[in-house]
């Protein structure tokens, strides 16, 4: 599964900017733009990202595998 695919497809689908998903998972932007430079985050900021984007866990996750 790569984070950093699963990343991309859900920002696509969903229409928000890296900008727009940072503010909205209460992150800096720099952070994530090292989330999707390398792919890796942890378990708390995934769910963060995840509810941000209004997904499931399993239906980001599931994105990564496509």
């Amino acid at each position: 599964m790569s984070l950093r695919k699963a990343l991309k497809l859900a920002c696509l689908d969903k229409g928000i900017t890296q900008k727009k998903l940072a503010l909205s998972a209460k992150m800096t932007e720099s952070y994530l733009s090292n989330i999707f430079s390398k792919g890796e985050m942890s378990v708390r900021n995934l769910q963060k990202v995840c509810t941000a984007l209004d997904m499931k866990v399993w239906e980001f996750c599931r994105l990564g595998d496509v």
